[in-house]
């Protein structure tokens, strides 16, 4: 019978598989008496069948991987290891980047439809969801429309207006220079926003109701979108975090400081 020689924290295998003692040479798979996540380090010659058969997931009594798995990144944790993609954010964001670039051309075949909808004189959400399944019109995962879904398709692409340009930025420009006018360098925070927006007769933002949380968030999101953009000569600055945020809409030449300490954004006092 012959023995197995040790080398570091493994024993160096021959070339017979150690349980049906077929030769392996040149396909040997070492395996684990002991899993290496449980610390584990001695191992055994396997051929592949074997080897499988040790890993087979229709055979009972079997080494539960997921739970080895666990295991190892528990013990791995324990040690101070960073586990997972450090760069996963990115990856992410890259993704969502693709799909986006991906489905617009669709958004915008679907926003066409939607606007004949509403020169029809349907303006609600939900009416104009009826009206695209009369058509026989779907949402790109070939489903019905709701006015969620209809809500969603205005949320992710900018519109275009008869001139070509974007209905957002449009509305966002005609709005930086109301701000501007109305407050000047002052920061002003989301209330002053609305109160603005309503007291207008441009019919700035039409497709958001602004008496309802959603019109405002899809108006905060807008916003932050627009951060630090310069339309018509008036730059946007949002500070604060989300229940404290201000706003400032400056000419692009305004000198002054923008420092704003988290106590005065906090009491309101900006």
């Amino acid at each position: 019978m012959s023995v197995l020689g040790e080398k570091k924290d493994i024993i160096v295998a021959l070339d017979v598989c150690f349980e049906c003692n077929h030769s392996v040479a040149g396909e040997v798979q070492l395996h684990h008496v002991v899993p290496r996540s449980l610390g584990g380090s001695r191992v055994i010659p396997l051929c592949s069948i074997c080897h499988g058969k040790v890993h087979g997931k229709e055979r009972t009594n079997q080494i539960n991987i997921s739970e080895l798995t666990k295991a190892g990144l528990a013990a791995a944790k324990a040690r101070g290891a960073v586990v997972g993609n450090p760069r996963w954010g990115i990856a992410l964001e890259k993704a969502a980047v693709a799909r986006r670039e991906a489905c617009e051309p669709l958004w915008r075949e679907q926003l066409k439809e939607v606007r004949k909808v509403k020169a029809a004189g349907v303006v609600t959400l939900a009416g104009i969801a009826r009206c695209l399944n009369a058509r026989g019109a779907r949402t790109a995962r070939g489903g019905v429309w709701t006015a969620t879904t209809v809500r969603n398709l205005l949320n992710k692409i900018d519109r275009e207006d008869e001139d070509g340009g974007d209905e957002m930025t449009q509305d966002m420009k005609t709005f930086f220079k109301l701000a501007n006018n109305a407050f000047g360098t002052e920061w002003i925070n989301k209330q002053q926003i609305y109160s603005l927006v309503d007291q207008e007769q441009a019919d700035l933002f039409s497709w958001m109701n602004l008496s309802e949380r959603r019109g405002q968030t899809m108006l905060g999101k807008a916003l932050s979108r627009f951060n630090k953009r310069d339309l018509g000569g008036i730059v946007l600055k949002i500070i604060g975090g989300k229940n404290s945020r201000q706003y400032r809409f400056s000419q692009v030449d305004d000198q002054e400081p923008t420092t704003v300490s988290s106590s005065e954004i906090t009491s309101g006092r900006v």
